[in-house]
């Protein structure tokens, strides 16, 4: 997979769209869950904004009612920009049970011409904000994709991430269709974290019984990436642009 902003510049490479589509399997609503920290919203953020590159209608739906920081939300204005409709529950109903949706959200789904990306709370609490909208997904069709940092709590070793795969699994009542590679620490990420967290996000695969259906990294790494030839023809490398700053980074 390749990344929506260089896609074209990247030499050789297969077709950002196809590569796009692989990793959705052509479904047009993805719901992008995973444990605190996993980078899920930055993934959100990158595929949205690809998609709307491509003319695409485009609903990125912030369902984050944990994280207090990197949420789809302070993304507004640049989402906006690249001409995705960001959408979240209002603030008083976030914290509920089961926040309510607006009707946006359920004819987005409906709509087969739209494009609908959930960003999901990174805990198995989180998850189940996803009850609400259960029917609907299961009427639309949807792609699952559980994102893995393997530099984060509660994810760094295989019997946790088999933990916090079964509790948001239980939480979210959907099916996961594969998992998304995304070791890091932000800025400070090197290629030896990158690799050692993906042969770890590997062994899952095995363990879980799903695909990695892409393994991620941050543009300053897209060189050596694309100089490691058995990474390039997985054709698995997504190389996103990092949006989610830390308030001392802004």
């Amino acid at each position: 997979m390749v990344d929506a902003t260089a896609s074209s510049r990247q030499e050789g490479s297969t077709p950002a769209t196809a590569l796009i589509d692989r990793v959705t399997d052509g479904e047009r609503v993805v719901i992008l869950a995973g444990g605190f920290g996993s980078g899920k919203t930055e993934i959100a953020a990158n595929l949205s904004l690809f998609w709307a590159a491509t003319g695409q209608d485009v609903i990125l739906v912030d369902a984050d009612n944990v994280s207090p920081l990197f949420r789809s939300r302070e993304l507004a204005q640049e989402l906006s920009d690249g001409g995705v409709r960001l959408v979240a529950p209002p603030e008083a109903m976030i914290t509920a049970d089961l926040p309510v949706f607006s009707a946006e959200v359920y004819g987005a789904l409906q709509s087969r011409d739209k494009k609908v990306v959930l960003d999901v709370g990174g805990n198995d609490w989180g998850a189940r904000i996803l009850g609400s909208l259960k029917d609907q997904l299961d009427r639309s069709g949807y792609r699952g994709l559980y994102v893995i940092n393997s530099r984060r709590p509660f994810s760094s070793t295989l019997d946790e991430i088999e933990r916090g795969f079964s509790e948001i699994s239980a939480s979210a009542r959907i099916s996961f269709q594969g998992l998304v590679s995304n070791t890091n620490l932000g800025e400070n990420t090197v290629m030896g974290d990158v690799l050692k967290g993906h042969r770890l996000v590997q062994r899952a695969s095995q363990a879980l019984g799903l695909p990695v259906v892409s393994l991620v990294v941050n543009q300053r790494l897209a060189e050596e990436v694309l100089g490691l030839d058995p990474l390039v023809e997985s054709g698995l490398v997504f190389v996103i642009e990092r949006r989610m700053l830390a308030p001392w980074e802004r």
